[in-house]
């Protein structure tokens, strides 16, 4: 689990409404996020029904472009 030091920017009513986050804090949360969405996309593909393909024949094709 990520620690963050974070800091909020109050409105005049006393509410949060914006954070402050160090930029290397940051530059981790975007890195999870990215790979979270690596993940989602893993799981949606890996739950696609698919015929397995031949090497031979996916190979034939990546050498011919």
């Amino acid at each position: 689990m990520l620690s963050l030091h974070t800091q909020y920017m109050i409105n005049d009513k006393g509410e949060k409404h914006s954070v402050v986050l160090p930029m290397s804090e940051w530059e981790k949360v975007l890195q999870a996020l990215e790979d979270y969405g690596d993940i989602v996309a893993y799981d949606k593909a890996k739950a696609k029904k698919s015929d397995p393909l031949d090497w031979k024949i996916v190979k034939k094709n990546l050498t011919s472009k």
